[in-house]
């Protein structure tokens, strides 16, 4: 499962696929990742991520992804989103 702002909460094989549907030109810049001290089942990503939602002009976001792995932490189990959705949000209400 993932939690987006824009998305709400969403099985993977659901949200991934529309992502990439209705976004283009995406690029990543790694900031920061950050791995929990007392809890190694979770860590998180600091980004700015590039991308054009339709036929729109790309704009960058600041992103901070969570993750909570597996018990074997050999895969993702919860990844949660976060980011403000104010100067992207009307980016999404033509679609």
């Amino acid at each position: 499962m993932t939690t987006s702002p824009i998305s709400a909460t969403q099985p993977d094989e659901n949200l991934y696929p529309y992502v990439m549907r209705v976004t283009g030109c995406r690029s990543m810049v790694l900031r920061t990742i950050f791995a929990g001290a007392s809890d190694w089942s979770r860590a998180t990503v600091h980004v700015d991520y590039k991308r054009t939602v339709g036929y729109g002009e790309p704009s960058t976001i600041e992103v901070v992804d969570v993750f909570e792995l597996t018990e074997d932490r050999s895969k993702f189990a919860v990844v949660t989103i976060i980011y403000d959705t104010v100067p992207v949000r009307s980016e999404f209400n033509n679609l």
